[in-house]
């Protein structure tokens, strides 16, 4: 028989992801591109950029780099968001927010991201070239 006006409790787990410390973040931040320099890595993705650039039309090419870039770039940043705790469903972009949350007091992690995202925008010679806390040193007379 069917019981009427029983309750039905639902539980709903929200997943936790851990709090990175600044340190944390850009130590994450380096071991990814530093993945993402990895010549087999580095190949993937430069041979991705240039089939989506062979489009001709340019609302395909950012359909084609959306639907093959975002999946190739959260899959080379698993491994690094793993260490640090983040590990499953929405893992790898719950760890990219908890780096960009340091990039306002860190200029390593803002660089770092900012080359990621230029990645993601085909831009793949911005991880090539990106080397953490290069400064520019001002010559005085």
């Amino acid at each position: 028989s069917v019981r009427t006006g029983a309750r039905v409790r639902i539980c709903v787990m929200a997943q936790q992801w851990p709090t990175l410390t600044a340190e944390q973040a850009e130590k994450a931040l380096l071991t990814a591109i530093s993945e993402f320099k990895q010549p087999d890595n580095a190949a993937k993705l430069k041979a991705a950029v240039s089939e989506v650039d062979g489009a001709a039309d340019p609302m395909q090419a950012m359909m084609m780099r959306a639907a093959k870039l975002i999946p190739m770039v959260q899959e080379i940043l698993a491994g690094p968001m793993k260490e640090y705790g983040f590990e499953g469903d929405g893992a790898v972009m719950a760890g990219v927010a908890q780096i960009q949350a340091h990039a306002g007091a860190n200029d390593t992690i803002k660089d770092g991201v900012a080359a990621i995202y230029a990645a993601l925008g085909g831009n793949v010679a911005a991880l090539e070239n990106f080397k953490a806390g290069e400064v520019e040193e001002e010559v005085c007379d």
